[in-house]
């Protein structure tokens, strides 16, 4: 089996803390397979947890998450109007030489019924569910701050949440989200536009990302409180898929800093007026589209843009959901931490993140010491190694060594158009923002949401892993800023200071000139 941390690497930590990871798995999977279940692209025997670990969707590999790419691509391949290999390429970057495409047509008709039924019913689901988790992530957050009664309240909560993840994960349907992205795609090579999707699919004006970028950018005038920023978007956070990470709700300081990066920028960048000059250019490509099409065409393509309107953003109202959930387990397992360590069965209230969600919900009494340590010493050891990004059966560690450009030239995945000169800096850690100046090239390994924040700031985005429909794709779209995805090395062979140049259109990233060492008199 091939397997891939391209697109797993944006949602989950490089390595999960053991709760972490417990809590992710159980939800993903069974969630996941109960999607595909109820589009038809599975039978519903399929909707189990899988001994074998070439049978599962994700698995774990030297502390790293990865997801199974021959799964996935049977999915593609059960789904009328995409294939495997569009599925391999637009959610992990790239296609595998030599493997082909295998329809599966038997499934073909059990998914012409039942896809259509979830098609219409899963847009009011998913914003159900999305305000609904809302309110409850308010509420239960609220509740387990008043420390008289939140210890019970966590216990109740936390296997709330595991149950909440997975059947958020079940009403994600995120395949409509390729789908229609595929089909977007093909139109425009039909009519000699390639390349154009990324022009097509963006300035939507209604990601979630785009309307915390707003708030944030309130803040930055004096608009809106810090306190109700927090109340609304503290969820948020560095390394936000990580439980024993501290989100904007408990640490809000990376706030403060965003705030002063924002008032550095004048009025017109703001993202409001960034994501409207987006809806301008989609409107435009839109219509020179249309204008390709014959009469018969043009219906056809008006209905593959307004599917595409409609389900592409569902990918991130899906990932927002699953944060608030991930959150309120976050703080259930902080208070929980305090109270098993109070009682003597833990060292450290921090220890909690070191036992497995099911030795959690059991509410453990004691014996956990030995099992921690062990533990944190193997996670303290994989931090230490590196894997590929993709492989086949088990993977070899690999050294992580500098890298150099072939020419000068990095070339990566064009997912947002657009051509940017300016100087390098290279961010590994999403709360280092005292560090980011106006204008900058970000080249960064992955995003999750939490970098969305950085994006108003930044004059391009450079990302060694992920696909036209990874996070960072969809929010540089969003705002219209140039972006090349899956660059691979691009963290390692480019340097904070170097001057280059971004083309978004063609997914090329050119070194105009390297940095410059500080000299010994200036080093003094």
């Amino acid at each position: 089996m091939a397997w891939t941390r391209s697109n797993t690497a944006e949602a989950m930590p490089a390595v999960p803390t053991p709760l972490s990871w417990t809590f992710w798995y159980r939800a993903l999977e069974l969630g996941a397979r109960g999607m595909y279940a109820d589009l038809g692209v599975w039978p519903r025997s399929e909707v189990r947890l899988p001994a074998e670990v070439d049978e599962r969707l994700v698995a774990i590999f030297y502390g790293r998450p990865a997801a199974n790419v021959d799964a996935a691509r049977r999915v593609g391949d059960a789904m009328p109007g995409t294939s495997g290999d569009a599925v391999e390429e637009q959610l992990f970057g790239t296609t595998r030489p030599g493997i082909a495409s295998r329809p599966r047509w038997r499934r073909y008709p059990i998914v012409m019924v039942r896809a259509p039924w979830q098609l219409l019913r899963g847009g009011s689901r998913l914003a159900r569910l999305r305000t609904e988790t809302h309110r409850w992530w308010r509420d239960t957050t609220a509740r387990l701050a008043a420390r008289n009664t939140s210890i019970d309240i966590a216990r109740l909560a936390f296997p709330e949440a595991i149950r909440r993840y997975e059947q958020q994960m079940r009403a994600s349907n995120v395949l409509f989200s390729q789908l229609t992205f595929d089909l977007v795609r093909r139109l425009a090579q039909e009519v000699g536009l390639a390349g154009a999707e990324a022009r097509l699919v963006s300035g939507y004006g209604s990601m979630e990302e785009g309307r915390m970028l707003t708030d944030l950018w309130e803040v930055s005038r004096g608009r809106l409180g810090l306190d109700r920023f927090a109340a609304e978007h503290g969820f948020h956070g560095p390394n936000e898929g990580e439980l024993s990470s501290h989100s904007w709700r408990e640490d809000p300081s990376p706030l403060e800093v965003l705030a002063d990066r924002y008032r550095e920028l004048v009025e017109d960048a703001s993202p409001a007026a960034r994501a409207r000059e987006q809806t301008v250019t989609r409107e435009s490509a839109e219509r020179e589209l249309l204008a390709r099409f014959g009469p018969v065409g043009r219906i056809r393509a008006r209905a593959c843009l307004a599917a595409a309107r409609r389900y592409v953003p569902h990918r991130e109202v899906a990932k927002t959901t699953y944060l608030e959930i991930l959150d309120v387990a976050r703080a259930c397992a902080r208070r929980l931490g305090e109270e098993v360590a109070g009682r003597g069965a833990l060292d450290d209230p921090q220890d909690v993140f070191y036992l497995t969600a099911e030795e959690l919900c059991a509410a453990p009494g004691g014996g956990f010491r030995e099992q921690v340590a062990f533990r944190r010493s193997r996670r303290d050891h994989y931090l230490t190694l590196s894997l590929p990004e993709t492989w086949t059966g088990m993977p070899e560690f690999v050294a992580l060594e500098p890298s150099e450009l072939e020419g000068s030239v990095l070339r990566g995945v064009p997912v947002a158009p657009g051509v940017v000169e300016g100087l390098v800096r290279v961010v590994l850690d999403p709360s280092a923002t005292e560090e980011l100046e106006p204008g900058e090239i970000l080249v960064c390994h992955t995003t999750d949401p939490s970098w969305a924040s950085l994006f108003p700031i930044v004059g391009a985005a450079v990302i060694d892993i992920g696909g036209p429909l990874s996070h960072g794709a969809i929010v540089a779209r969003e705002l219209g800023l140039p972006c090349v995805i899956n660059t691979k090395t691009g963290t390692r062979a480019l340097r904070t200071g170097d001057r280059v140049r971004v083309d978004g259109t063609r997914g090329v990233v050119e070194r105009l000139e390297p940095s410059r060492p500080p000299s010994r008199v200036n080093a003094l």
